[in-house]
């Protein structure tokens, strides 16, 4: 039986920008394929920008359709951005005390 590694998050985890090795995402999906000879599956359903208001937005449909064993989630850089426009955060502060006390 294959095991599935779905993984949740933003451009570090897309892989953005390394354009040598695809990200760590990748990496690990390629350490499992050689060291499991393809019965580990490894999942990147990471988005460039995304903050962790929208992973978990998405999170409980994708993981119920994908059932993976494990899930990882790699979030918080875009949360931190301040728009300079708006004078606001991508994630509201408010949004922030749900995060923490989940």
């Amino acid at each position: 039986m294959i095991k599935r590694i779905c993984v949740w998050g933003s451009s570090i985890s897309c892989g953005y920008y390394d354009f040598k090795n695809g990200g760590w995402v990748h990496m690990l999906k390629m350490y499992f394929w050689q060291k499991f000879n393809g019965e580990v599956e490894v999942m990147n359903l990471s988005i460039n920008g995304e903050t962790s208001a929208g992973i978990f937005k998405r999170f409980a449909e994708e993981y119920k359709f994908r059932q993976p064993n494990i899930a990882l989630i790699a979030i918080g850089m875009n949360d931190a951005v301040f728009d300079k426009r708006t004078k606001n955060n991508w994630v509201k502060k408010e949004n922030t005390k749900i995060i923490k006390n989940n």
